[in-house]
């Protein structure tokens, strides 16, 4: 029997059976007036981890992050901390602290005085709180402009600050509410590999909700995707992506080509899916629980199909033939929308390899597409 990788485990703790969550989130609901917000959520979150909460609008992660912080009581279920109840933990004595969407830096003061504002209340000699303040400011790389005020930094700097400010107290849980909307595209690129590199250097566990899809992907050691109040999916990126276990799930983070269709063969590890929207049978590898006789979709990304204007060689399974309708150019890659005899519009992702300002398929092309049948995946629900 094969043993498991030490460092796998140390970078992984959830696959270790002997590790114990930081967090514990165990069966808590929260119901206001009419609505139940967050339905029996159940999570654990190890020390160190940037945990992400997504989902759509309402979906409950704002909900539960203030759970979390103590703003808001749960109707039910518990939440600990190091094997300690926080339910009635007000917020000021939780070893939590909470960094808002707006920042909420005080107009006021200094930076420095922002950063230090959370120490007012702690027995520290002076010479020691200058000192904190400092190492924080240091540790976002602010360490000169400590006299500044929060209206002459950039968006990007004053996200900095909030952050050296909602650390200053060295928290166990750092909670963060969509952190980087503020920012433009660029500057929100950048500042994640800052926030990841600022959370590997203190190893405070982060727990962050986002809307932002990509956000969570670039940021999270694993990801909790909820969906009307519930959590329906727990993993990696990768585990997310790759292997979604609902269309909803699929749906929602990137982008998704559904066929639906009936099983018509099942062996090997290989299924046959009748999709009339595909002209025909699609082959997928799967070695889930479909019978033959069930209804599926068959869900494939964008990158993993293949673009040409010849039919590839042998190629009859998974392979559509279509027309450019649309199409748009990324820089290090572009979108085609391909529409096949049947109507069905596909969305399709390819690199930008060669450095040319002419389309090698264009508008209104007739191309192919193919796909392996390890490219797509078989989903029940």
């Amino acid at each position: 029997m094969n043993q498991p990788d030490p460092k796998q485990l140390a970078d992984r703790p959830w696959l270790d059976p002997d590790a114990q969550p930081q967090l514990l989130i165990d069966g808590v609901c929260k119901s206001f007036p009419g609505v139940t917000a967050v339905d029996a959520v159940s999570l654990q979150i190890y020390r160190g981890e940037m945990f992400a909460l997504v989902g759509s609008s309402g979906c409950g992660k704002t909900t539960l992050l203030r759970m979390l912080a103590g703003f808001t009581q749960p109707t039910a279920g518990r939440i600990s901390i190091d094997g300690v109840v926080m339910n009635a933990v007000p917020p000021h004595q939780r070893p939590v602290n909470m960094m808002f969407q707006s920042y909420a830096l005080f107009p006021h003061m200094t930076v420095e005085h922002n950063v230090g504002y959370g120490l007012r209340r702690l027995p520290l000699e002076a010479a020691e709180r200058q000192q904190r303040i400092q190492a924080a400011l240091d540790m976002v790389q602010l360490g000169a402009l400590g006299k500044r005020r929060p209206h002459q930094l950039s968006g990007g700097q004053r996200q900095r600050v909030a952050l050296a400010r909602a650390l200053i107290r060295r928290p166990k849980v750092l909670l963060l509410d969509e952190p980087l909307s503020a920012l433009d595209k660029k500057l929100r690129e950048q500042t994640q590999f800052e926030l990841m590199n600022i959370q590997y250097r203190v190893g405070t566990t982060f727990v962050f909700v986002t809307h932002d899809q990509d956000e969570a992907m670039a940021l999270a050691t694993r990801i909790a995707v909820m969906d009307h109040g519930r959590v329906i999916q727990v993993g990696t990126p990768a585990e997310i992506y790759e292997f979604p276990r609902t269309r909803f799930i699929a749906d929602f983070i990137g982008t998704t080509n559904f066929f639906e269709g009936t099983v018509t063969a099942a062996a090997d590890g290989c299924i046959r899916v009748h999709c009339t929207e595909a002209g025909g049978e699609l082959q997928v590898e799967d070695r889930g629980a479909v019978r033959v006789g069930q209804r599926v979709w068959v869900a494939l990304r964008p990158e993993k199909i293949r673009l040409a204007k010849q039919q590839p060689e042998g190629e009859r399974l998974n392979c559509l033939k279509g027309v450019v309708a649309e199409l748009g150019y990324l820089g290090s890659r572009s979108t085609y929308r391909v529409r096949t005899p049947t109507g069905k519009v596909l969305t399709v992702l390819g690199k930008n390899e060669q450095r040319t300002s002419e389309w090698s398929i264009d508008w209104s092309d007739e191309v192919f597409l193919s796909w392996n049948a390890n490219a797509a995946i078989v989903l029940q629900s």
